[in-house]
C-alpha cells in the first residue's frame, strides 16, 4: 500500500469523523438536551402540583379543625318540639323580680328548611340590673333564644315606699323587643345531638352536658347602669326617714357617734324634737358619715345631692359652753 492508499485511508477515516461529530454536536445533542430540557421542566412541574396540594392539604385540615371546633363547642340545645306556653313558663321564670311589668304579644310562626321559630313581640319596664341579667340569661343558658328589634328608654316612676308609706322615685328602662324561639332543627344543630347526621328523641338529652366555663362568658352583672342620671332633675325624696342634715344641729358625740338633734313640724302646725345617734358609715339622707372625731369635737358627711358630691361639717361650739360651766373666776374668804 502506498502514499497516496494511506492518505485516502486516512482522509476517509477524518471526512467519518467529522461527519459523525457534526451530526452528533447539531442533531443528536441539541434533540438529547431538548428532551432532558422538558423533562426537567415537567419534573418541576409535578415538584409545584406536589407543593400545591401539600399547600391545600394542610388548608383543610386548618377549615377540618375549626369545624371541629364549633362543633365540639356547640352549648345551645333546639328542642324537636317547643309550644308556646312552654316559652311563657319559660320568660315566666326569668322574670320573677325586678320587673315592673312584662307583656307578651305571641306573633307568628315561621318555618324554614333547618329549623322552625316561635316570634314574640315584648315590652315593659323594669330595673337595668333586671333587664341586663333576663339578656343575659337569654343569650348565654343552654335554651336557644334570640332577641330582635330591641329598644330602650329611661322613666322615673315615682311610687309609695309599702314599708315607711312615703314618696320614692324608682329609675326604670322602658323595653320593647322581639324574642325568637327556635325549635325542630336539623340533625347536628343541638348541643344534644351525640353524632352528625342523627337526630335524638325528644328534647332531653341522654346525657348530661357539660357546664360552660364561666370565663368564656360576659359579666353576669353590669358595671354601670347607664340609664341612671350622673345629676338628677329633682332629689330623690327622702323615702325611709333617714337622718336631713339641713335640718339638723350637732349637740353631742358620745362614744365615737354623733348626736343630732331634729326639730319637726307635724301637719297641725306644733313642733317636735328628737335625737339622732349616727356614726362612721351610717346612712343619712342623701349620702352618709365619713368621719366622727371626738378630739377635735368635728362629724364630716359626704352628700350626693342629684349627682353634685357634697361635704358636711359639723363642730361642736364648746368654748363658750365649758366657760359658762365653770363660772366667773372669784376669790371667797375661808371661815
Amino acid at each position: 500500500m502506498g502514499p497516496a492508499n494511506n492518505f485516502l485511508v486516512i482522509g476517509t477515516i477524518w471526512l467519518l469523523s467529522v461527519g459523525l461529530g457534526t451530526w452528533m454536536t447539531f442533531f443528536k445533542q441539541p434533540s438529547e438536551l431538548e428532551d432532558l430540557r422538558a423533562t426537567e421542566q415537567m419534573a418541576r412541574i409535578h415538584q409545584s402540583d406536589v407543593a400545591s396540594l401539600l399547600t391545600e392539604e394542610s388548608q383543610m385540615l386548618g377549615k377540618a379543625s375549626a369545624i371541629q371546633a364549633q362543633w365540639d363547642s356547640r352549648y345551645k340545645t333546639i328542642p324537636k318540639r317547643l309550644e308556646t306556653h312552654e316559652v311563657i313558663a319559660y320568660l315566666n321564670g326569668l322574670t320573677m323580680s325586678g320587673f315592673e311589668s312584662f307583656n307578651v304579644t305571641y306573633d307568628e310562626n315561621l318555618g324554614g328548611a333547618d329549623f322552625n321559630t316561635h316570634v314574640f313581640s315584648i315590652q315593659g319596664r323594669s330595673t337595668y340590673a333586671a333587664l341586663y341579667e333576663f339578656v343575659w340569661a337569654i343569650e348565654n343558658y343552654r335554651s336557644f333564644y334570640r332577641l330582635a328589634r330591641f329598644e330602650l328608654s329611661h322613666i322615673d316612676l315615682p311610687s309609695v315606699d309599702k314599708k315607711t308609706g312615703r314618696d320614692r322615685v324608682d329609675v326604670y328602662v322602658s323595653f320593647d323587643f322581639k324574642l325568637h324561639a327556635f325549635y325542630g332543627g336539623k340533625a347536628g344543630l343541638s348541643a344534644d345531638d351525640q353524632l352528625p347526621g342523627t337526630m335524638m328523641e325528644g328534647i332531653t338529652p341522654s346525657t348530661e352536658l357539660p357546664p360552660v366555663p364561666a370565663s368564656v362568658l360576659p359579666a353576669r352583672t353590669p358595671a354601670k347602669d347607664p340609664f341612671y342620671p350622673i345629676i338628677m332633675s329633682d332629689i330623690p325624696p327622702n323615702t325611709h326617714d333617714l337622718l336631713d342634715l339641713d335640718f339638723a344641729d350637732l349637740i353631742s358625740i358620745v362614744d365615737g357617734k354623733a348626736v343630732f338633734t331634729i326639730v319637726s313640724r307635724n301637719q297641725t302646725g306644733d313642733t317636735s324634737s328628737r335625737l339622732v345617734t349616727v356614726g362612721v358609715g351610717d346612712d343619712v339622707y342623701l349620702g352618709r358619715i365619713v368621719m366622727v372625731d371626738p378630739i377635735n369635737n368635728k362629724v364630716v358627711a359626704r352628700l350626693n345631692i342629684g349627682g353634685i358630691m357634697d361635704e358636711r361639717i359639723f363642730e361642736l361650739e364648746t368654748a363658750a359652753n365649758f366657760r359658762q360651766a365653770i363660772g366667773p373666776a372669784q376669790l371667797a374668804p375661808s371661815n
